[in-house]
C-alpha cells in the first residue's frame, strides 16, 4: 500500500505554542505544502491551514508602530472566529453598547478590542551623566536606537514591567523612579507609560547579553544621543523631557503627557 504525507515547512515561524491559533490562511512565497510520494517533493496547493501568530509581547515589543499601522477604525476586525466556540464572528452594535464590536454569531460573545499598554523607562547613571538606550532587533525600525520597552503582562504592574524589559533587553538592574510621560497613539492603539530609572550599579557594554529583541545596549552622554537614529517619535519626546527635567526631585516631577491623534496631530496636555 502506497503511504503519502504531507510536510508542512515553517521555517519562517519560530513562536512559543501559547502564542499561535489554528486558522485558514493564505499561504505566503516562504511556504510550501508539499506531498512526500516515494521519496519526491510535489507543490500542492496555495491556501493551507495552518499556525498563524497573534500577538506576542516578547516579539511584538516595540514603543511606537504608528507609521506602519494603518488607522484604527470602529469596523476594524481583530479576528474572524469566536475565543469561546469557534463560531463566525460578525460586526455588529451590541445591545447597551453604541458601537461596532465583533460579537460570536453563535454564543453573541462580544470580542472587544482594547488599546495595548507599554512601559519603558529612561534609565541613566547614578550621576545621571549618562542614558541607557539599546538597539532594536525587531521591526520595524531593525537597527535603531531606542528606550528599554515592551508590553505589560498579566499580573505584573506597570513599573515591574519596566524593571523587567530594561533586565530583559540590556541586562541592567535598574531603580524604577517616578512616572516621566504618559503617550496615547490613536493609529497604533497604544498608551506608554515611560518612568525615570537609575541604574542599580556600574553598567558598561560588556555586560550586556546578546537576546532576540536587542543587537547591543551602551551607555550615551546627553550629547551624544544619535537623535537621527532614534526608531521612534515617543523615544525623542521621552528622552528630551527626562533631559530638561534632570534637576527636578523625583518627588516634585510632572509626567509630560502627549496625544497623538490618528490624522498624526500632536497635542501636549
Amino acid at each position: 500500500m502506497q503511504v503519502s504525507c504531507f510536510v508542512l515547512r515553517l521555517t519562517f515561524l519560530s513562536v512559543p505554542l501559547h502564542s499561535v491559533h489554528r486558522r485558514f490562511v493564505p499561504v505566503p512565497a516562504s511556504l510550501r505544502l508539499e506531498r512526500l510520494d516515494s521519496g519526491r517533493l510535489r507543490s500542492r496547493r496555495t491556501r493551507v491551514c495552518v499556525l498563524a501568530t497573534t500577538h506576542s509581547s516578547r516579539a511584538a515589543s516595540r514603543m511606537d508602530d504608528s507609521a506602519s499601522a494603518p488607522a484604527r477604525t470602529d469596523n476594524a476586525r481583530p479576528q474572524r472566529f469566536c475565543t469561546r466556540c469557534g463560531a463566525q464572528l460578525t460586526i455588529q452594535t451590541p445591545i447597551g453598547d453604541y458601537r461596532e464590536r465583533a460579537v460570536c454569531e453563535r454564543c453573541a460573545l462580544v470580542h472587544y478590542e482594547n488599546p495595548k499598554v507599554i512601559s519603558a523607562c529612561v534609565a541613566t547613571s547614578r550621576d545621571r551623566r549618562k542614558v541607557l538606550l539599546c538597539r532594536r532587533a525587531l521591526r520595524p525600525a531593525s537597527g535603531r536606537w531606542t528606550l528599554p520597552a515592551g508590553y505589560l503582562e498579566i499580573g505584573e504592574t506597570s513599573r515591574d514591567a519596566a524593571r523587567r524589559e530594561a533586565l530583559e533587553e540590556t541586562n541592567a538592574a535598574v531603580l524604577v523612579g517616578p512616572l516621566l510621560a504618559v503617550y496615547e497613539l490613536l493609529q497604533a492603539a497604544q498608551i506608554q507609560l515611560v518612568y525615570r530609572a537609575t541604574l542599580e550599579r556600574d553598567w558598561t557594554p560588556a555586560d550586556y547579553r546578546q537576546n532576540a529583541e536587542t543587537l547591543e545596549a551602551r551607555l550615551y552622554g546627553w550629547d551624544e544621543i544619535p537623535w537621527d537614529m532614534l526608531a521612534f517619535p515617543t523615544v525623542a519626546w521621552a528622552l528630551r523631557y527626562a533631559r530638561s527635567t534632570l534637576h527636578v526631585p523625583d518627588s516634585t516631577l510632572v509626567p509630560e503627557i502627549r496625544v497623538k491623534s490618528a490624522s498624526g496631530e500632536q497635542f501636549i496636555v
